[in-house]
Formats: C-alpha cells, structure tokens, sequence
C-alpha cells in the first residue's frame, strides 16, 4: 500500500528505508518491571509468528483498547530490551503538540501489507 510523503528525493529515499507493516495486537500484558510499559503480541503473518513490542502506551490507553487492532509498526528496528523485555518492532503513534494525548496510527489496508511511503 503506498501514502503520500511529499519532500525531497533525499527525504524519500530514507522513507524507503523503513519497513513499516501492518498488523494486529494479537495480545497486550502490563509489563512485569515498568507500570509505564505495556508488552503486546502483533502478528504480522511472519512464519516466525507474532513479534514482542514493547511500548510505553500505559497512560494513554487500556489493554483492552489496544486488543484487536489494526497497527502499523516499524518492522525494521534492532531489537533492544526494555526492563529486561527484548522488543521486536515499534509501534507507530501520533502525539499531540503538547504530549497530552495519544493516537496508534491505523491504516484501512490488508493486514501483512507493507506501507510503502511516496
């Protein structure tokens, strides 16, 4: 699926670098070690099944708001372990300007799809 970035070709050519996909929170669990931290399931219809992702959506959402939906992560990032939980992707999320609130980015695309940025 593909979106419009607009910018330069240089802009463009790094948009192209990231691995953005779609997929579904197949699971969400408070962290054990941070309140801050949730540790969700997505599945992204990879043999290896769903990926870990770690994020730190606590004060901005329920588990259960974040069950069942439609994300976009950041397929490409280097795991790294957060309290000790290696996350496998990132979730992307809009703030507001003054860092009150907190939207996931939904794209109304097939699950396992790749965004491609324009």
């Amino acid at each position: 699926a593909r979106a419009a970035a607009g910018g330069g070709g240089g802009v463009a050519e790094e948009l192209h670098k990231l691995d953005l996909r779609v997929g579904r929170v197949l699971k969400v669990e408070r962290h054990s070690e941070a309140d801050s931290l949730y540790v969700e399931e997505v599945d992204l219809g990879e043999p290896t099944g769903p990926r870990r992702v770690v994020s730190g959506l606590v004060k901005y959402m329920t588990a259960e708001a974040l069950l069942g939906r439609r994300v976009v992560l950041l397929a490409n990032t280097k795991p790294s372990k957060l309290k000790g939980v290696e996350s496998q992707a990132m979730l992307l999320c809009a703030f507001a300007a003054d860092g009150s609130a907190v939207e996931l980015v939904e794209l109304m695309i097939d699950y396992y799809e790749r965004v491609i940025l324009d």
